[in-house]
């Protein structure tokens, strides 16, 4: 298992779904929509070959029509849309395929706004993907 080619196929996903994959929150409203594939929040060794990971990743777009926000986030964990997360995750097609055996959908958290360094505010949510690998 390598974590670095599960968090840049995730980025990858997320591109699909039109997130510009960071590995850290965006500075700049220009680079909106952003996902950020997080740190491990849990990480269990079944067995010599597989391991199971929690992740968190972050979407974020921008926060200048509030209305416009919350659609885009709801259409990225909606399923059956062009732009859904949750679908390019089901149907990932990778040239080496996928880093990972399967993939759940834990959780997600509620919107929040965040102050971009840069300046400007995102609109964002956290989601917690269960991985084995």
């Amino acid at each position: 298992m390598d974590l670095r080619q599960l968090r840049a196929d995730l980025g990858t996903v997320a591109g699909e779904a039109g997130f510009n994959a960071w590995d850290y929150l965006p500075d700049d409203p220009k680079t909106l929509p952003a996902a950020v594939v997080g740190g491990i929040l849990e990480m269990e060794r079944l067995n010599r070959l597989t391991t199971q990971i929690k992740l968190g990743v972050t979407f974020y777009v921008s926060a200048a029509d509030p209305k416009d926000a919350s659609a885009r986030l709801d259409r990225a964990l909606s399923v059956g849309l062009g732009d859904s997360f949750i679908d390019w995750l089901d149907s990932v097609q990778l040239a080496d395929g996928p880093s990972w055996r399967s993939v759940r959908f834990d959780s997600a958290g509620p919107y929040q706004k965040f102050s971009l360094p840069g300046g400007g505010v995102a609109l964002g949510v956290t989601v917690v993907l269960e991985l084995t690998a």
